[in-house]
């Protein structure tokens, strides 16, 4: 459609009403409250029956409105749709264009099932405004109405700014939500500032203070006395209402939701003791309600004293004055006084050295004229003005360039007042805090390494548990191992992961018992896949101790050894097949002397006899003997591999192998079928050939066992060309050699893998290495080895083709 520009009043009322919105907006925190908002301001401005914010889940196809905005009786439309139900406006939306749609029912870009969904939700036009992020769409902000309207371009620009600010607002909003949910005690920085850290949850009125919160008080680490009651009984009668007035302010959500305190404490020796609170309240609900302060407590005594040193240096005498100099000479602080000028009238020692000034160089002189940067002279003017007009302490962070180098300094300028009450100058203390910075930095990178660490290792598996063996941490590699998603994972218990029989063995009580004995615990069990597979894997277990040895949690590194127990499986089975072999060697060998005995007494009783029954008896035990003859000599055959590639005839390879399975054959029931064609020998290793035929002829056997009849296994020989590989050489004829069975056959996803080591169908009893290995003795050979199969209840069966040149590749 045609886009207009918008009526110069229309544009005017359009920015009075953005105006509006960011202003109702900036003081808001919360992301759904802020939706909400949006939509009631936006739903009211256009007087639409529905005013809702949509956002889109791309992985699962599906929108969320969290809540809207009606009027005149619209029913509420909160709820999850699926992507399908309005294909053609998502796919709109996505190109960032907006989605205009004046009368739905009469819409020819909608199809029937998209119009009858809006239909059933009363919507007949609506207009979308999208929200695309890094080429995804995330939301989209929605007006629509229960009749037919036709939207100007000024209300479709006006939905778009809308949108988009209203996102900005959200994105900030969670940003701060995460940030006011970050970790606030920063142990390294506040052990280097001696600053004690405390919890306070209003709604239980309990408090969590640390060690070094409880020493600020006076309070020994055993102490009974909680924080609650030290501030009750311990806080100077004089600083007790102040005190509840600034906590009260601090739980006003439309204030700062700040605590900025300097109060007294009186210890039980009588001595008294200045500490600065500094906290932040967290809220939550609609309306909200302050569920948490989080703070620090720091002895401000020192810079008390020197306060009122400077405080008093004006209208005192020179005796005072000397008093604080003398204090504020000996303390690491930065102490000075500004006159009513903004011109230092005072300045300690300490900051002299950091300026790298004498007295007569810096007294009288103001900020700019001292060097400092022009921001920074023009930032604190304006604070030492407020001070004067506010009579209020004013407190900030700035950094400095001093002859310390580019240093972090936390500082405080507050009035000094005459008798009569004016304020006559304008003291401040500054504290260099840049090792504070420093190691807070430190802690953040190290903790942000660690978690790129454990994010990205993906071969092994980190989880951390607490004591009860809920699932607190998940990474990628246990989501790549176990199938579970972080968030069908986390909160759950491990045994989740552990087989039935070693949940019933007790084996994570075990383990907890070795961890409270101060033991780490390492072990290799069998755990469960998400799809009820199993994986031998190897775990080791660490306890998460707090700074005073109270177990928190366990952290767990969780490795798949199942591979690795496989081989070492297959390798101690190989060496069991190898010495079985040699050993029915060595029995054949022993068998051949004696049975070569027998076979020339047998002759000679047929030489020796004319009795017609007694000849019968001696040719039927001559057959018999030419049978057990020829096994021995098979059996010889299959354990000495040939060094060197000889000429043979298959046919001849085929029914040895054939002979050595006739008792499987027998007992199964399987009629043996040979279809053998004129054909050329081949140059091949006949050793080698037979553990192809035998290995082919075997799996063809388990796989008709148990299966209805007729069982039939189906040998055909016959000269042929490799049409796969044929090209003018002759080297491409040969023989193919055909094992075709009426087994089960073998599945679409066993037809996959049927080739790679340890891959097997048959559980316990195969070892995965025979059709592996038999693959790999024909491609040596320069044949090939395929097959086809096929599953179905009228017929089934597995066709294995051997192919082989009449010259073998060397």
């Amino acid at each position: 459609m045609e886009v207009r520009s918008p009526r110069p009043d229309e544009t005017e009322e359009q920015q009075v009403f953005l105006l509006r919105l960011s202003d109702i907006l900036r003081p808001l925190s919360d992301p759904v409250e802020i939706q909400t908002t949006a939509s009631w301001l936006l739903g009211e401005h256009f007087k639409a029956a529905h005013t809702y914010y949509y956002e889109f889940n791309e992985a699962t196809g599906t929108g969320v409105v969290a809540s809207d905005h009606v009027r005149n009786g619209a029913r509420s439309l909160a709820g999850v749709y699926q992507y399908e139900d309005f294909c053609y406006a998502h796919d709109t939306l996505r190109t960032g264009q907006p989605l205009v749609l004046d009368e739905i029912q009469r819409s020819s870009q909608l199809s029937t099932k998209e119009r009858t969904n809006f239909e059933a939700l009363q919507i007949r036009s609506i207009v979308c405004a999208p929200l695309n992020k890094d080429g995804k769409l995330v939301a989209v902000l929605n007006v629509a109405d229960t009749k037919p309207h036709h939207w100007s371009p000024g209300e479709i620009e006006l939905l778009r700014e809308v949108g988009e600010r209203t996102w900005a607002a959200v994105e900030r909003a969670r940003v701060e939500a995460a940030l006011r949910e970050s970790e606030t005690r920063l142990r390294l920085s506040l052990e280097a500032s001696s600053t004690g850290t405390f919890f306070w949850y209003p709604e239980e009125d309990r408090t969590e203070p640390d060690l070094r919160m409880l020493a600020l008080f006076g309070l020994k680490e055993d102490s009974e006395l909680t924080l609650a009651a030290a501030l009750a009984t311990l806080l100077h009668p004089d600083d007790r209402s102040r005190y509840a007035e600034a906590v009260a302010r601090a739980r006003d959500p439309h204030g700062n939701r700040r605590l900025r305190e300097d109060v007294r404490f009186c210890w039980a020796d009588g001595s008294e003791h200045w500490i600065a609170l500094n906290a932040e309240v967290h809220f939550d609900g609609d309306p909200p309600r302050a569920v948490r302060m989080a703070g620090t407590a720091m002895d401000i005594t020192e810079r008390k004293l020197a306060e009122a040193a400077l405080a008093q240096a004006s209208s005192e005498s020179a005796r005072w004055r000397q008093l604080y100099e003398a204090v504020l000479a000996n303390t690491p602080d930065l102490g000075y006084v500004f006159g009513l000028n903004h011109r230092f009238t005072y300045a300690n020692d300490a900051l002299l050295a950091m300026w790298g000034k004498s007295w007569d160089e810096a007294i009288g002189k103001n900020c700019l004229e001292l060097g400092y940067p022009p921001w920074h002279a023009a930032m604190h003017d304006r604070e030492i003005d407020q001070v004067i007009a506010t009579h209020q302490p004013v407190r900030g962070e700035v950094p400095f360039d001093g002859t310390h180098g580019r240093r972090v300094y936390d500082y405080i300028f507050f009035p000094v007042f005459s008798d009569d009450g004016h304020v006559e100058a304008v003291a401040g203390t500054t504290r260099d805090i840049t090792d504070i910075r420093t190691a807070e930095t430190a802690l953040n990178e190290s903790e942000e390494r660690f978690r790129l660490f454990v994010h990205n290792v993906r071969e092994y598996a980190f989880v951390q548990t607490d004591t009860q063996y809920r699932i607190t941490s998940w990474n990628p590699g246990a989501e790549r191992l176990f199938g579970y998603s972080s968030r069908e994972a986390v909160g759950r218990h491990f045994a989740l992961l552990l087989t039935p029989e070693d949940n019933d063995a007790g084996i994570l009580a075990a383990e907890r018992a070795r961890i409270e004995h101060g033991e780490r615990h390492e072990d290799a069990r069998w755990f469960v896949r998400k799809n009820g597979t199993r994986l031998w894997t190897r775990w080791v277990t660490e306890p998460i101790r707090n700074e005073n040895g109270a177990l928190l949690g366990l952290a767990k590194v969780l490795r798949d050894e199942t591979e690795r127990l496989n081989t070492e499986t297959s390798l101690r089975q190989s060496e069991k097949l190898a010495v079985v072999g040699r050993l029915a060697s060595s029995i054949a060998h022993e068998i051949n002397n004696p049975l070569a005995a027998v076979v020339n007494l047998v002759y000679l009783a047929q030489t020796t006899t004319n009795s017609p029954e007694t000849l019968e008896f001696l040719e039927q035990a001559q057959r018999e003997l030419s049978r057990v003859t020829h096994i021995t000599t098979e059996t010889l055959r299959f354990h000495r591999q040939a060094t060197e590639a000889e000429s043979v005839d298959l046919a001849e390879i085929v029914e040895a192998v054939l002979l050595l399975h006739e008792g499987r054959l027998s007992s199964a029931q399987i009629i043996t079928e040979r279809r053998y064609r004129k054909h050329p020998n081949v140059i091949c290793h006949p050793n080698e050939i037979r553990q192809v035929l035998a290995n082919l002829i075997s799996n063809a056997i388990d796989a008709m066992n148990n299966r209805p009849d007729p069982r039939q296994l189906i040998v055909r020989i016959n000269a042929d060309a490799d049409l796969r590989s044929l090209n003018s050489s002759s080297e491409a004829r040969g023989v193919r050699i055909t094992i075709a069975d009426t087994g089960s056959g073998i599945s679409r996803a066993a037809r996959k893998r049927i080739f790679e080591p340890f891959f097997t169908t048959k559980e316990t009893t195969g070892t995965g290495l025979g059709l592996w290995v038999s693959s790999e003795i024909v491609r040596k050979q320069g044949g090939s080895l395929r097959f086809r199969s096929r599953q179905s209840p009228s017929c089934s069966g597995t066709v294995f083709t051997l192919f082989l040149r009449e010259r073998a590749t060397e």
